[in-house]
């Protein structure tokens, strides 16, 4: 799809060790750089609840992909790619585990 990678990627190895240690199931984990989201990624796998901020849009939009359904289509891909790139607001997957958090949330609005 020509996305462009973020430059600062690392394993997950490393936040999972800092959320394993300084947090407990169901606690909230908070990432002020999020990047390609490897933090949020590992901490819904860890069943903490995460947030994540991201000021690139480029970024936020390929980190998004962690996040959806599986059985998406290509161009739907495309398409929910390009609309956060432009700064958008897209619908929230309605079986989100993050959405039990956030208490009736279904879209997000990125601040530009």
């Amino acid at each position: 799809m020509g996305i462009k990678a973020h430059p600062a990627r690392f394993p997950g190895k490393l936040p999972e060790f800092f959320i394993r240690f300084l947090t407990e199931p169901g606690d909230l984990v908070v990432d002020i750089f999020a990047g390609s989201n490897t933090t949020g990624f590992v901490a819904e796998q860890e069943n903490r609840y995460w947030i994540a901020f991201e000021k690139e849009l480029q970024y936020l939009a390929a980190s998004s992909f962690r996040f959806m359904q599986e059985e998406m289509e290509d161009e739907q891909l495309k398409n929910w790619h390009q609309e956060i790139t432009i700064g958008h607001p897209v619908e929230v997957l309605s079986d989100s585990k993050q959405l039990r958090f956030f208490e009736g949330a279904v879209s997000y609005k990125p601040l530009v």
